[in-house]
Order: C-alpha cells, then structure tokens, then sequence
C-alpha cells in the first residue's frame, strides 16, 4: 500500500516531468522558428545594405569622374578665354595700324 502510494506518486511525478518537457519542446520549436525568421531578415538586410553601399561607390565614382570632367572643361575655356582675349590684342593692334595707314 505504501509503495503503490509511491508508485502512484512517481507516476504522476512522471506526467508531470513529460508534459513539462512537452512545454519545453514547444518553446524551443517556437524559439527556433523565431531564431531562424531573424537570421533570414538580418541577411536580407545585409544584402540590402550591401546594395546601398555598392550604389554609393557608384555614385562617388560617379561624380569624381564628373569632377574630374569639369577640371579638365576650366582648363579649357581658361585656354579658349586667353586665345580670344589674345586675338582681340591683336585685332584692336591691327586696327590701330590700319587707322593709323589710313591717316
């Protein structure tokens, strides 16, 4: 009677046990799920990010070529502004010359 008490008392003890476990699993099942969703919006994101970054490089790629470009075209209007004030000396000494052959 005693041990069929204890018998009794280890049996539930034991339900107990393994629908605690039960529980346990359920949660770790819920845990790992959620676990995994993270992971997989953390590299979406990563690849997001990466994306981004790659545009940004682009863009300053992009625009130091454009920097570059627009150097170079100073350059050369500063070139074109000499040759024609240069021309212009040497029209306006030509005119002098010919007003001068002309008096």
């Amino acid at each position: 009677s005693e041990l069929a008490a204890e018998l009794k008392k280890l049996e539930f003890d034991l339900k107990e046990l393994k629908d605690n476990l039960t529980v346990k699993e359920t949660e770790l099942k819920t845990i790992t799920e959620q676990n995994k969703m993270l992971k997989r919006e953390i590299k979406s994101k990563m690849k997001s990010d990466e994306s981004v970054v790659v545009s940004l490089e682009a863009s300053k790629a992009a625009e130091q070529a454009t920097l570059i470009r627009v150097g170079y075209l100073t350059e050369e209007t500063d070139k074109f502004n000499r040759g024609v004030a240069r021309l212009t000396e040497e029209l306006e000494s030509a005119q002098a010359a010919n007003t001068e052959i002309e008096v």
